[in-house]
């Protein structure tokens, strides 16, 4: 089920510069419930769940590796492509 590496690096190219920040992300729901895009509102609703999930099980793994190995795991960067609008939103 896992993604080859050649697969991560593609995906991760492809993402461009900076992930959808948490006020993106509720522009986006706002204009889904106001136009009643349910499949927009579905959308985003699982891509902040992924979000979420994605920085909590980052944190989990960088501190039991102390951040060696999981900084260059390319579902890592994938992980930090995912979240990097949020830290940086809140820095």
């Amino acid at each position: 089920m896992g993604a080859s590496v050649s697969e991560a690096e593609e995906l991760l190219g492809s993402l461009g510069e900076a992930s959808l920040s948490a006020a993106d992300l509720e522009r986006l729901l706002e204009r889904a419930l106001a136009t009643d895009d349910r499949e927009l509102r579905l959308l985003v609703t699982q891509y902040q769940a992924l979000k979420r999930v994605a920085g909590e099980l980052l944190e989990r793994t960088e501190s039991t590796l102390r951040g060696t190995q999981s900084q260059q795991d390319h579902l890592s960067q994938l992980a930090h492509f995912l979240i990097q609008a949020d830290r940086t939103d809140t820095a």
